[in-house]
C-alpha cells in the first residue's frame, strides 16, 4: 500500500514545468514531435520563453552621464570669457548659453565684439551684447545671452563651435580666435 500513496501524491514541479505529470516521474510519458526546422529564437522575448509566469528583471549601475549645465572658460587671456551651458527645463532641441566677459587687465578694454560659428547641424541666436567696454579688472562686465539650436538631448558633446574676439587695449587693437570642441553637456 504505501506504493500506491506514492502513485497518488502530486509531482510537486508539476507547475513550474507546465506539462502535466502523472504521478510518478517514472510512469511519466511525453510525446516527442521533431521540430519542422530549427528553433531560432526571433526575439528575446521568444527567447525567453513569451509565454511564461516568469518575469526577469535586474539593476545595473547608471550610465556614466553629462551634466545638465556646465562652465567652459572659452578665452584666457587680457579677457576672460566663461561661458555658462545649461540644458533648460523641457528643452529638447536647444541649449541655453550664458557668456560673462571679464577684463584681466588694469587697463580699460574698449570695442569689444564678440563673434560665434557652430557647424551647419546647429543654428545659434544671439541676443546683444550687454555692452562693448570694460573697466580695468572688471568682472563680468559684458553678459550675452545665447541659444544654441538643433542640440537634442544626448548631443550636446558633439557641437564644435569657433568663436573670434576682437578688442582695443591701450590703444592697441587685438583679435584672439579659437574653438570650443565639447560643451560638457548632454
Amino acid at each position: 500500500q504505501p506504493q500506491q500513496q506514492q502513485q497518488k501524491a502530486a509531482d510537486p514541479f508539476a507547475a513550474l514545468s507546465g506539462n502535466s505529470r502523472t504521478a510518478s516521474p517514472f510512469q511519466f510519458q511525453q510525446s516527442v514531435k521533431p521540430p519542422a526546422s530549427p528553433a531560432v529564437p526571433q526575439s528575446a522575448a521568444s527567447l525567453l520563453g513569451g509565454d511564461d509566469e516568469w518575469t526577469f528583471s535586474s539593476s545595473l549601475p547608471a550610465q556614466p552621464q553629462q551634466p545638465q549645465s556646465n562652465t567652459v572658460t572659452v578665452i584666457d587671456s587680457s579677457v576672460k570669457a566663461v561661458f555658462h551651458v545649461s540644458r533648460p527645463a523641457g528643452a529638447n532641441d536647444y541649449l541655453a548659453i550664458d557668456a560673462r566677459i571679464s577684463n584681466k587687465t588694469p587697463q580699460p578694454i574698449s570695442d569689444f565684439t564678440l563673434q560665434l560659428a557652430v557647424t551647419k547641424a546647429f543654428s545659434l541666436q544671439l541676443q546683444p551684447q550687454s555692452g562693448r567696454n570694460l573697466s580695468p579688472s572688471q568682472v563680468d562686465g559684458i553678459k550675452q545671452a545665447i541659444r544654441l539650436q538643433g542640440v537634442t538631448p544626448g548631443k550636446g558633446s558633439a557641437v564644435r563651435m569657433r568663436w573670434r574676439a576682437s578688442y582695443v587695449i591701450g590703444g592697441q587693437p587685438r583679435e584672439e580666435s579659437g574653438e570650443v570642441s565639447n560643451l560638457g553637456v548632454l
